[in-house]
């Protein structure tokens, strides 16, 4: 991840759970926390692929900022 013109090296967090291999709802580093959440509210399906809603949490210096928008899973 880049923050402020630097790169910022991410690794799952110690409470993360695998959502596919190598995947993972909940990374951290740098003081900065990034987090998934999936709504599980299906907005598309396709022969391999599934897209839901999900929120990205960004958590920093005790402050939190959240985005709404697609988790696309499949190849």
């Amino acid at each position: 991840m880049k923050r402020n013109g630097r790169i910022v090296a991410m690794r799952p967090a110690a409470s993360a759970e695998e959502v596919f291999p190598y995947t993972y709802n909940r990374w951290t580093g740098g003081g900065m926390d990034v987090s998934i959440e999936n709504s599980g509210k299906e907005i598309g399906r396709g022969p391999q692929h599934v897209e839901t809603v999900a929120t990205l949490t960004l958590t920093e210096n005790g402050r939190s900022r959240s985005w709404q928008g697609r988790l696309s899973c499949g190849s």
